[in-house]
Formats: C-alpha cells, sequence, structure tokens
C-alpha cells in the first residue's frame, strides 16, 4: 500500500479506492481510536494524549472524515470496518486494542464481530447498534435532518455530504445481535445518564457479548467525553489494564 509522509508523525495509507489518513503516538501495545460522526482524529487528541503513555496510539480518520478521502464507496459501517482492517494490515499489527466514540464506538464493535482475530479487547463509549437505540427525540430529528438534506442534495454537494453522514447513522450502521454475539474480544461500553443513546440500549449491547461490561456515568451526557476527556481515558485505561492482566494470568 502507497504511504505519504505528512506532518507530526502522520500518514496516509490506502484502503479499496480512498487514500485515508492515521497519526500515531506513544509506544507499547497499538491502541486504534475511532472517533464520531462529522468529527476527525483531532477530536480524539486528548484521549491519545492521556492514553499515549502506555499505548502505541494509532489515530484514524475515518473514510470521508477529516483528511481522508470518500472514494467511490457508499458511507456504510462495512466499508469503514473494512478501512480498519486495511490499516492493521499496513502496519503489520495482527490484532489490536480499539477505544471508539458514538460512531466510533459502533465501528469498534463491528471490527470485533467481523474479525474476532484483531481485536482483543474494546471500550466503546455512547455507542448504538440501531436507530432506535437514540432517544426518540434525536432519531425524529434526524430522519427530518435527512429528508430535508435530501431535497437540498439535488442542486448542493454540501448538502450530499452531510447526508451521507446522516444516512450512515439512519440506514448503515445496523449491527445485529448475532453479529455481537460473535464478538470475542473484551468489551467494555460506557454510556451516560443523560446520553443521546439509550441506557436500556446499551444494556441490551452488553448482554449479547459474551464478555461485557457497562459502566453508566449518571450526569454524562453524549458529548461529555470532550469535557472530560481525562476521565474517559482512565476508565477506558483501568479497564483495558485488568484486562490484561486477567489474560496474562490465566
Amino acid at each position: 500500500m502507497a504511504e505519504y509522509p505528512c506532518h507530526n508523525g502522520a500518514m496516509h495509507f490506502v484502503s479499496g479506492d480512498a487514500t485515508l489518513f492515521y497519526a500515531e503516538q506513544g509506544s507499547g501495545p497499538a491502541l486504534v481510536l475511532l472517533h464520531g460522526n462529522r468529527e476527525s482524529h483531532h477530536h480524539m487528541a486528548r484521549i491519545a494524549e492521556e492514553l499515549s503513555a502506555d499505548y502505541r496510539v494509532i489515530l484514524l480518520d475515518s473514510r470521508g472524515h477529516g483528511h481522508s478521502q470518500w472514494g467511490s464507496e457508499t458511507l456504510t459501517l462495512d466499508v469503514m470496518v473494512n478501512d480498519v482492517l486495511a490499516l492493521l494490515d499496513h502496519l503489520h499489527v495482527p490484532s489490536a486494542l480499539l477505544f471508539g466514540f458514538s460512531d466510533g464506538g459502533n465501528l469498534a464493535l463491528h471490527v470485533a464481530a467481523s474479525a474476532p482475530e484483531c481485536v482483543k479487547a474494546l471500550v466503546a463509549v455512547s455507542p448504538n447498534v440501531r436507530p432506535d437505540g437514540l432517544k426518540r427525540w434525536f432519531l425524529t430529528a434526524l430522519r427530518l435532518q435527512s429528508g430535508v438534506l435530501r431535497v437540498l442534495g439535488k442542486v448542493s454537494g454540501w448538502a450530499r455530504q452531510e447526508a451521507a453522514y446522516t444516512d450512515l447513522m439512519l440506514h448503515h450502521s445496523d449491527i445485529s445481535a448475532s453479529e455481537l454475539r460473535a464478538i470475542t474480544a473484551r468489551v467494555m461500553v460506557i454510556i451516560g445518564g443523560e446520553d443521546l443513546i439509550t441506557v436500556d440500549h446499551a444494556r441490551e449491547i452488553v448482554q449479547c457479548v459474551a464478555d461485557a461490561e457497562l459502566t453508566v456515568l449518571p450526569q454524562a451526557h453524549h458529548t461529555s467525553i470532550f469535557r472530560e476527556p481525562v476521565r474517559y481515558a482512565q476508565l477506558g485505561a483501568d479497564f483495558l489494564r485488568s484486562r490484561s492482566s486477567e489474560h496474562q494470568g490465566r
């Protein structure tokens, strides 16, 4: 795969017909950070800073986000899973830890379901595996937004791009219960009590995965990870560290 040096140790790799961006910092076990919808690796920078003391942190700009190209593929979880696997192959990392937020959490779960041998453990912050895992008012707002963007998309490239982001959440992000049951990695789901995702849905995800636990932060909102990155990074690090110790002791 082609590789192009970039500033601050950042690099590019090719997945399918798109050139995607990633950056690295720290050393230790490989840990891939996956950002949310309409975001980029910059949104995970503080998390990366906290975790890079113990891990080789790899920050990916998902397809169509940040510095990564769209390519010709429709933006779906399946396509994005292939991108993550292409990144691991590019880096010669046979298996990694994953830490994903929102759509990045969905992606982490789907990678673990699609390629169990490639994921040792993962932290998913505010994931949802079906649109109805979103709170009703937010799901209604997304559907209205999608309708408006589809109309505007007939004359606006920007609207077509925004529609693709919204469609990813509404139509291209489902993970079935059977797929969740295929996950062999150790999983931690973190959800806010005031999140856009319902706590019941988060519990449903955890119940489907063989080795999973749920942490509910009562007063936290969907974007609390950006206001309290140290708290979320520490929760993730404690989980990954404890699970690594358990695994080594077996």
